[in-house]
């Protein structure tokens, strides 16, 4: 066994910052704040994670992930099967109360007509990718006793929340706790999307008492949980998210220990081999590691995906190479970035058409994100 050392890091300590004229300003200084080691085998990938529980108290196992990247779906897949086989459950999701209680109820129904409306009323947004598809048909096709556990604010409240309450009312069941938490979710739903112009404080406040409503309720049980990895680093949001303490950080206030946060690029990065291949750039051989895809539908409409490779030891070759004045923030990418670093991404158009871009870190900040630059190949 090794050990993991998961680390929250937080880029805000930067002595140079953007200027008003979108100047490019150096990173002068990042702080790194431990947050949590755990045991992970030597070989196999996500297998055998011990699970440790507090008397009397229940344990939540919190891993951050990139939403609707294949890599990290198979990851979560692999973290869950091995928690399923320990005899755990309840599998928390970055989801609305009522969007888990459709899928519940469609991991009981013979067909997947409630899963294609599920998916329907979410188009457009980064759950709507095939990979989240197969996800959840992997979940309820190996794990059927699996119960999902929504802890998001009402997503979609005008369809899905106003359809769950109807289903509740035409099965006897209004006025139960359901039928008051799918008001009260679809009421932060509208909240959110309305008057409060998508205030990202009320979604976190939200999502934290949303959280724990359904944690306290499961007692002893010990759970797993899957979040945008902005959610469960430990330390602070990013400025335009408010800046305040991240969900995982607050939950860790309240519950201490018994709060586990694991983002799956630690994990990626820690023991996952990648697999490598030959790229010829300028007419010169390098070695390429692939890093991970992701799908772009949800906020592209030139570009539908877009695979990532790492350039190994090429950032000399083309430091002086000429920018075209595109950036690309290093939270885009599926693992962390270092400076000194080149990329190549391959985008896959609209109509099916591909291009390359070739980027690289030198440190720079813009709108005060560390990002890429993309240069030109001569």
């Amino acid at each position: 066994m090794k050990k993991i050392f998961v680390w929250a890091v937080i880029l805000a300590a930067f002595l140079v910052a953007c200027s008003g004229n979108g100047e490019v300003a150096d990173v002068a200084d990042e702080v790194m704040n431990f947050a949590e080691v755990i045991e992970v085998p030597e070989v196999d990938a996500v297998s055998n994670i011990e699970l440790q529980t507090a008397a009397n108290v229940g344990t939540a196992y919190l891993f951050g992930e990139i939403h609707g990247n294949e890599l990290y779906l198979n990851v979560q897949l692999s973290l869950w099967r091995d928690f399923y086989n320990e005899g755990m459950r309840h599998m928390f999701v970055e989801l609305p109360f009522f969007g888990a209680e459709w899928l519940n109820l469609w991991m009981q129904a013979d067909d997947d007509d409630i899963l294609d409306n599920f998916f329907a009323s979410f188009r457009g947004t980064a759950l709507d990718n095939p990979y989240s598809r197969n996800f959840l048909l992997a979940i309820k096709e190996e794990f059927p006793e699996t119960i999902f556990h929504g802890t998001d604010i009402g997503h979609g409240y005008s369809t899905l929340g106003v359809a769950f309450l109807e289903y509740l009312r035409e099965n006897g069941l209004a006025g139960s706790e359901q039928y008051e938490l799918t008001l009260e979710n679809i009421e932060q739903g509208r909240k959110f999307y309305g008057e409060l112009n998508m205030s990202h404080e009320f979604r976190v406040e939200s999502m934290l008492q949303n959280f724990i409503r359904a944690f306290e309720e499961l007692g002893e049980s010990i759970m797993s949980g899957f979040y945008g990895g902005a959610h469960v680093m430990f330390g602070y949001y990013h400025p335009n998210w408010g800046g305040g303490p991240t969900l995982a950080t607050r939950l860790r206030e309240i519950y201490g220990d018994n709060i586990v946060a694991v983002l799956i690029n630690d994990i990626l990065e820690g023991i996952i081999e990648f697999p490598t291949k030959i790229m010829t750039i300028n007419g010169r051989e390098y070695v390429a590691t692939f890093l991970g895809s992701s799908d772009m539908r949800s906020f592209s409409t030139v570009f539908v995906y877009r695979q990532f490779w790492r350039i190994e030891g090429a950032y000399e070759d083309f430091a002086e190479n000429p920018l075209n004045g595109n950036v690309l923030p290093f939270d885009n990418f599926p693992v962390p970035v270092e400076v000194g670093q080149v990329f190549a991404i391959l985008y896959t158009r609209v109509d099916g058409t591909t291009e390359w871009h070739h980027m690289r870190s030198s440190g720079r900040i813009w709108q005060g994100r560390p990002i890429t630059e993309q240069f030109l190949i001569e």
